[in-house]
């Protein structure tokens, strides 16, 4: 059959699915069929993600190296970045590879035979895990929120300790909800799309509204510190008098950009699955090239992202910067 005829076929099965006999998850796929676009597709995801997947697991490996070896960088900030590392270090390990022998599955398998326990295994650990990444960003913009405005109640409160012990019930509370909705109301259910739609509304929101307002208090500290200097300057009686203290720390504040700069990124990775679900939600499209071209394109921005957030913690954090060096310097005289 030439690739015309079954794109015709195609085109007339959009609305017949494969996977909806796994129990009661409701799990649903549109069969793939031998198309060049298809095949093409999948190959290349599969390439880049093989190549993604060791860096990731690497990156995110030696970011959380840099941090633990020097007493110094086991701060508050920094423990909250391992948090959020350790949601990337997931990706690498369980979503990529899951990703990978999925569409190697879906090229290998004969049309009838779709490898439906792959995709249930990458989408059960994609979910999750993305969720996850979500989350942590939630938790980590309230962390600068209190650093910034109110320091001494968070230097009081505080700790890296509490960090983890928060997260982790944080992670534990939303796995288990997210894990009963699929159970009771099926995979990509309303329910689960509620569920996962208001945490990434949750994720905007809170990070929208805190980095504003720190970039704005800091905006304020620039042109605050630049009057008093100028008038510092000027006035001769002023001379031996310093310049009032910012009412925020400088190096908290750096830290809160690097934060904003990882919020960014991952808002910029999912975009495209934003797009997309739109896309099929106004059934604009057809469904195999929906589910099987433009999602999971998509899909590999959102994986680009766990590979991407080690690269910007090394860019904004001097001390993980040095540590890094450090070690590939003691790794070089090793070998």
């Amino acid at each position: 059959m030439d690739e015309v005829s079954l794109a015709a076929n195609t085109s007339g099965q959009t609305e017949t699915f494969v996977c909806e006999h796994i129990g009661s998850l409701g799990l649903k796929m549109v069969p793939f069929t031998p198309l060049a676009l298809f095949r093409t597709v999948s190959l290349v995801l599969c390439v880049i993600n093989s190549v993604l997947c060791p860096l990731t697991v690497s990156g995110n490996i030696l970011v959380f190296v840099s941090v633990l070896r020097k007493a110094q960088l086991r701060t508050v900030a920094n423990t909250s970045i391992l948090c959020l590392a350790f949601t990337d270090l997931m990706v690498g390990l369980f979503v990529q590879p899951s990703y990978v022998i999925y569409q190697v599955g879906k090229l290998t398998a004969s049309p009838d035979n779709f490898p439906c326990d792959k995709l249930l295994i990458y989408s059960f650990s994609g979910v999750i895990c993305i969720c996850m990444s979500f989350l942590t960003l939630i938790l980590i913009s309230l962390e600068r929120y209190m650093a910034v405005f109110y320091p001494y109640h968070y230097v009081a409160k505080v700790n890296s300790k509490r960090v983890i012990g928060v997260t982790v019930t944080v992670w534990g509370i939303s796995i288990g909800i997210l894990l009963t909705v699929r159970f009771i109301f099926g995979m990509n259910s309303n329910e689960e799309t509620g569920v996962i739609s208001l945490v990434i509304i949750t994720n905007f929101l809170v990070t929208s509204f805190v980095y504003f307002k720190i970039f704005r208090l800091v905006k304020q500290c620039n042109a605050q510190v630049n009057v008093e200097m100028s008038h510092h300057t000027s006035t001769s009686e002023n001379a031996n008098e310093p310049p009032s203290q910012m009412s925020s720390n400088p190096r908290e504040a750096k830290a809160s950009k690097t934060v904003a700069f990882v919020a960014g990124t991952l808002f910029l990775c999912f975009t495209p699955t934003l797009c997309t679900t739109i896309v099929d939600q106004a059934s604009l499209a057809r469904k195999d090239l929906l589910y099987h071209v433009i999602y999971p394109i998509a899909e590999t921005a959102v994986l680009l992202n766990s590979c991407l957030n080690p690269g910007i913690y090394v860019w904004r954090n001097r001390g993980i910067r040095r540590s890094l060096c450090e070690i590939l310097r003691a790794c070089k005289l090793g070998s």
